[in-house]
């Protein structure tokens, strides 16, 4: 929803979809966290002209990357995402048809869950602002859809509900990540 405002800023009432990676999608997580949106899309759908017109991001092996600087490092991953995300595919709310969108909110393709959430603050208060370039935002869930495989309709629980699903992601930071399964793997 658009309270009419166009600052770019962030407002209260804005729909978004968080969605729960699985095991094999960490690769993608740490890329979008570590790409800011502010440049353009993540999605390398949105820049398919631009390859097609040879304009790709620039490509190096592992053995130059181990003797460049942290700061190169950084730029060269910049340069490498420019052109979106790999793998990162979006895909309508809740699996929908495309003859039924569900607005203009989207999920990621290969994620087991959907949570639909609505802005309802931003902190703004420079004392809690943790930079200029991140925000505190407030939601709640306003819709939810969870693929069957991770629905234990019993309990009313969200887990997979056998061994040969992959397990689902939580992030614990710092690029490190627990998995969630019904196994005791």
């Amino acid at each position: 929803t658009d309270d009419g405002s166009d600052t770019g800023e962030p407002r209260a009432g804005v729909e978004f979809v968080l969605s729960i990676p699985v095991k094999g999608m960490e690769r993608i997580v740490t890329d979008v966290g570590g790409t800011s949106g502010k440049w353009g899309s993540k999605f390398t759908v949105d820049h398919d002209n631009e390859r097609e017109e040879g304009e790709s991001g620039a490509t190096s092996s592992t053995a130059d990357m181990s003797s460049l600087s942290n700061r190169q490092k950084k730029k060269l991953k910049r340069q490498q995402l420019a052109t979106g995300v790999p793998g990162l595919v979006p895909v309508p709310f809740g699996y929908a048809s495309d003859d039924d969108p569900a607005g203009n909110c989207f999920a990621i393709q290969g994620t087991c869950a959907h949570l639909k959430c609505r802005t309802y603050a931003v902190v703004s208060e420079p004392s809690n602002v943790i930079d200029n370039d991140h925000h505190l935002v407030c939601a709640s869930v306003v819709e939810a859809f969870c693929h069957s495989s991770y629905w234990d309709n019993e309990r009313k629980l969200f887990r997979p509900d056998s061994c040969s699903v992959p397990p689902y992601l939580t992030f614990f930071g710092a690029q490190q990540f627990g998995y969630v399964s019904c196994c005791g793997d």
